[in-house]
Order: C-alpha cells, then structure tokens, then sequence
C-alpha cells in the first residue's frame, strides 16, 4: 500500500505543479475561487479517493485521501506564505 500512497503523491504534486505562483496570486488579487484547480482535482478522481466504487468514487483508503490532501495542503500553504512574505518584507507586518 505505501507504493500506492507515493504514486498518488506524485500524481498529486505532478497535478498542483501545473498551478504556479501566477495562477494563485491572480486567484488571491481577484478574490476568485480557484475553479479550474478544482475541476482538475475533480476530473483527476482526486477528489472522489474515499466515495465507494459503487458511487462513482475511487474507494481508496483513508491513508490514500490523507496523502492527496497533504500533497494540495503543501503546495497552497507554501504559495499563500511566499506571496505574503513577498507582500509584506517588513516583518512587523506579520503580526
């Protein structure tokens, strides 16, 4: 199973790659949902992981939606913090 887990991280961060920092900080200027990020995720079954097969879904295992979850949290938190940072050099700001 840990194989499969790695497979799904890499297909995850292979998918999120495609959404770089411009896509996110038009997104974040705008104050716009980030819609074609979704559908992606949707059309790539991401987000179906846990919905049985007899759904639609994936019926994967809740260590394999943790891992697809992991991999779009990183890749978010780390854009939103760079482009904070960048926004706001003088560190008094942050507080």
């Amino acid at each position: 199973m840990i194989e499969h887990i790695i497979i799904y991280r890499e297909a995850v961060r292979n998918l999120c790659s495609r959404f770089g920092d411009g896509y996110w900080q038009e997104k974040d200027r705008e104050r716009k949902y980030p819609i074609e990020f979704v559908s992606e995720l949707t059309k790539s079954g991401f987000l179906s992981a846990l919905i049985p097969v007899e759904y639609g879904g994936q019926g994967l295992s809740i260590s394999h939606a943790c891992a697809i979850m992991e991999e779009v949290i990183i890749i978010i938190i780390i854009i939103y913090y760079l482009n904070f940072i960048l926004k706001n050099k003088d560190p008094k700001k942050w507080m």
